[in-house]
């Protein structure tokens, strides 16, 4: 299902046209002077001579918790957590040097409701708790998968249990970064939906997902990301996920809002519910991803981190 264990090319060129990024192969993604990974597994990097030159700069995102639709048989259901960000600049490499790269994959939800069929194997299963995001990180190879033993580490979302919102995602290893968001809670209460956290930002925590009581507001319990940090804001509305970029700190979510350029699939938002007795591949969290930058005068949280040393996302 994962591409383990693939082995990434080093840039040769651009992919394809247009300029930007181009595709490598196993879901990398390069340009002159960065790599993205966003296909969720292990794969290992190979340091070009141009990135030895310079040191390199890595943002890592957790994969976000799967929801838990229908817990024990009532309706509705809680949010998943979201994912932390962390990252590491000035990383010395040498050229042809080899790096374990980890893309941690979304928490499928969980499905409990009548006549269960998921949509999905891969976003959702049956049962009454959500899976928990996976972890991102970078480290040297044969080092063993553990944040103390990583370059840069950034824990997944937790998967909801049952009634329970799932908690952000808080394990790291780096020079800086922010915990997720907690996704918000159905609490055993009779038709309650709620929504995923958002993802933790470059310099704080990702918010709060809200809750639906049958014929109220979208929002009770939803927070926004926190100030200045570039977070995402908790989720607050049907199959909402808020995640959170990787071409620097960026704009801070509002409540139901991604921070810094991120979108309702990327990266490491909570799963969220959508109102229906049927399962939706928004149950499952956002998956998250590795980005390694390099070139003098860049470094995260905003310093010359957008494509190619543009700016930051404004």
């Amino acid at each position: 299902m994962f591409n383990w264990f693939k082995k990434e090319k080093p840039f040769l060129g651009l992919q394809g046209s247009g300029g930007g990024l181009g595709y490598l192969a196993g879901g990398a993604i390069a340009g002159p002077t960065e790599q993205l990974f966003e296909t969720a597994g292990v794969h290992t990097w190979t340091v070009p001579n141009t990135a030895a030159a310079s040191g390199i700069d890595i943002v890592v995102i957790g994969g976000g918790g799967g929801a838990s639709a229908y817990p024990s048989g009532t309706a509705g259901g809680s949010g998943g957590g979201g994912a932390r960000l962390s990252y590491k600049n000035n990383v010395s490499v040498s050229a042809g040097q080899e790096l374990t790269i980890v893309v941690g994959a979304g928490g499928r939800g969980s499905y409990n409701g009548p006549n269960p069929a998921p949509i999905s194997p891969t976003t959702n299963f049956v049962g009454n708790s959500g899976e928990s995001g996976g972890y991102s990180s970078v480290r040297n190879p044969g080092q063993p998968a553990s944040n103390s033993d990583s370059i840069v580490y950034a824990g997944g979302g937790g998967g909801a249990p049952g009634p329970s919102g799932g908690s952000g995602g808080t394990t790291q290893t780096g020079d800086g970064g922010g915990n997720g968001g907690g996704g918000g809670a159905q609490s055993g209460n009779f038709n309650y939906w709620a929504f995923g956290g958002g993802t933790g930002g470059y310099s704080g925590v990702g918010g709060d997902g809200g809750v639906w009581q049958a014929g109220g507001p979208y929002t009770p319990g939803a927070t926004a990301g926190s100030p200045n940090s570039g977070a995402a804001g908790g989720a607050a509305g049907w199959a909402n996920r808020t995640g959170v970029g990787v071409f620097g700190k960026g704009p801070t979510g509002a409540i139901n809002s991604p921070g810094s350029g991120g979108t309702s699939d990327k990266y490491g938002g909570g799963g969220s519910l959508h109102g229906s007795s049927n399962a939706s591949n928004k149950n499952a969290g956002q998956p998250g991803a590795v980005r390694i930058i390099w070139g003098p005068g860049r470094a995260f949280p905003d310093t010359a981190t957008g494509l190619d040393g543009g700016p930051a996302p404004s």
